[in-house]
């Protein structure tokens, strides 16, 4: 762990309470629940000290081998529902896709991560630097088993770059 952490509590769909230890702010909390009969929660690890180049992003609670990727966009918005997903987007609209550059699988435990290529965070335009001051919202996208055969999204994280 970093001694650097700035982290915060942000009551922004419900004002369900909650603690949250890694870097950035916690939004849209809690997920919607997925075939694990759980929400999935995304956590932000490291430092947003662009110079310590020390980013991590894990998901947990989600349904067991399901693939997924993590999603990023400068903007926070809300769209529920979403079509063919249980879940709620709420990164948006300019959606960069496959944060770390690889599509994942939650295995047994049904969790991932991925660390974070700061220099190369995705748009749909293509990658880009990340720069102090910027501003980016993160997002997990997976593949959700049931009741019926569909997606589901994490809640998200408001990481502000130094």
């Amino acid at each position: 762990m970093h001694a650097n952490y700035s982290s915060g509590i942000h009551f922004w769909l419900r004002n369900d309470l909650t603690s949250y230890s890694g870097v950035g702010v916690r939004t849209c909390w809690p997920a919607e629940p997925n075939a694990s009969g759980q929400p999935a929660t995304l956590a932000a690890i490291g430092s947003l000290a662009l110079a310590d180049d020390d980013l991590r992003l894990e998901a947990s609670g989600l349904s067991p081998y399901s693939f997924g990727y993590f999603i990023t966009s400068r903007t926070e918005n809300e769209v529920f529902p979403v079509a063919n997903s249980a879940g709620r987007l709420c990164i948006g609209p300019s959606i960069g896709r496959q944060v770390g550059g690889v599509i994942l699988n939650s295995g047994a435990s049904g969790a991932f991560g991925v660390d974070v290529d700061l220099a190369a965070m995705p748009t749909p335009a293509g990658p880009v630097v990340v720069l102090p001051g910027d501003s980016w919202s993160m997002q997990a996208w997976f593949r959700d088993a049931g009741p019926v055969p569909s997606s589901n999204f994490s809640d998200a994280i408001r990481l502000q770059f130094e």
